[in-house]
């Protein structure tokens, strides 16, 4: 299957997930990233503002905050640039492109390679790091060749092994599910 059918049939497949089933699953995810190392050691934390539908990321962002960690969030610009935001619990936010929120203050960014760790949103995802995206590639263009942890978050459900990659496409190194995490070294 091509990437595109491949993101229509997980968008269908989102759009069928229980809202129980998310905020409970959302739940668990969150508390397998806040007490894992690789967040608990971090000091430049990039957190993703979760959409309906997606694993939510407001327990792991108060988290974040609540242990002194810098925050970081995704504006988006023209021409596929995206850029790491500093963010604090003040901080307002308007829809940005494709509605996704976005902080109004712009004024403090980091690149990447400045990050400790990136927490990543996805379609779908493969055990062993194969992100779908939604196919901007903000994400991938984003990572460059930068050495941060990347860190998937994934609903069970939506977890996919036949994702196919392209030159662009940047692997993640963990994948957290409300069932496990896997990291892709290990496998």
């Amino acid at each position: 299957m091509e990437k595109k059918e491949l993101r229509a049939a997980m968008r269908r497949k989102a759009d069928t997930l229980a809202e129980d089933y998310v905020l409970q699953a959302s739940e668990k995810i969150a508390q397998t990233i806040i007490t894992h190392p690789c967040f608990v050691q971090a000091q430049n934390v990039f957190i993703y503002l979760s959409m309906p539908k997606e694993p939510g990321t407001d327990k792991i962002l108060h988290s974040a905050f609540a242990q002194g960690k810098k925050v970081f969030v995704p504006r988006c610009y023209p021409k596929g640039v995206m850029k790491a935001v500093r963010v604090t619990p003040d901080s307002v936010y308007q829809p940005g492109k494709y509605d996704i929120p976005e902080p109004v203050n712009d004024t403090e960014t980091i690149s990447a390679d400045e990050l400790d760790l990136i927490i990543v949103p996805c379609l779908s995802v493969s055990k062993d790091g194969r992100r779908l995206g939604h196919g901007m590639g903000y994400y991938d263009r984003f990572f460059g060749i930068s050495g941060v942890i990347k860190m998937c978050i994934c609903f069970e459900e939506m977890i996919c092994e036949d994702i196919p990659m392209e030159d662009t496409d940047i692997y993640v190194d963990y994948i957290v599910t409300e069932k496990e995490i896997t990291h892709k070294k290990t496998l």
